[in-house]
């Protein structure tokens, strides 16, 4: 069985901000067993990379460990891994942010010859066009 996380679940689990509910998500995935898979979509990774960069202040590197514990993390899995990891590769060579590199992944994944921005710093990567 497949169960979707919302972003607010992985915040909880790896801020431990409000104690209660960083408890009830690790009872959670105690009880999961492992006939449970729980799912990272799109939007959440992307959720996840602005809460905590932008609310929790961390850091490009404290992030991708966060990524990386993930998917470490048993019975935890991305609807997409691989672009995950490209964008990871992406992040830590480039200026853009998290969320940008994953968009430019994506959409090079679905064919897109460019991704048009007007974001200076997304436009030097390699997967976007600045339009002027």
């Amino acid at each position: 069985m497949t169960i979707g996380l919302d972003t607010n679940i992985l915040v909880r689990y790896i801020t431990n901000d409000d104690k209660e509910q960083a408890d009830k998500v690790e009872k959670l995935f105690k009880a999961a067993g492992k006939e449970v898979t729980f799912s990272i979509n799109h939007v959440v990774i992307a959720e996840l990379d602005w809460v905590l960069t932008h609310v929790y202040k961390y850091p490009q590197k404290a992030f991708l460990k966060v990524i990386d514990q993930l998917f470490e993390t048993k019975n935890i899995v991305f609807s997409s891994p691989v672009l995950v990891k490209e964008a990871c590769k992406l992040y830590i060579n480039g200026k853009a942010d998290f969320s940008d590199c994953y968009l430019g992944v994506m959409n090079e994944a679905n064919n897109c010859q460019t991704t048009y921005t007007f974001d200076k710093k997304a436009a030097r990567l390699s997967c976007f066009t600045r339009l002027d």
